[in-house]
């Protein structure tokens, strides 16, 4: 069965530690937990995780090349989505800016 039962049992106890710790935050604290998005969100994260391990190249290149693509198609799933508050896309364009020196900030004028 190689690694699908260490994944699956990952995702299980992942899920069940999320639970516990939403049940018992509760008494202390309110976090709004937004399950629409979370479900949405891990079924996106196993359709496109089904989809790097179903479809495979014999060349090397080209297997990374289409995990990266799966990797930038996730994420612009998650941009479009409205997924993404503004702090965080704030913080993703300072880092671009800072270790690619590309400017991502447009200057009104």
């Amino acid at each position: 069965m190689k690694y699908m039962p260490s994944a699956v049992l990952s995702v299980l106890s992942y899920l069940l530690f999320v639970i516990i710790l939403y049940w018992k935050s509760r008494n202390y604290y309110f976090i709004k937990l937004e399950t629409g998005k979370i479900v949405f969100i891990s079924m996106m994260y196993i359709m496109i995780v089904f989809l790097g391990s179903v479809i495979t190249f014999d060349n090397l290149l080209y297997g990374i090349g289409f995990k990266l693509l799966l990797i930038a198609f996730f994420f612009a799933l998650l941009y479009f989505g409205k997924f993404f508050e503004g702090a965080e896309l704030y913080a993703v364009k300072g880092a671009i800016n800072k270790y690619l020196k590309i400017n991502t900030f447009r200057k009104n004028s």
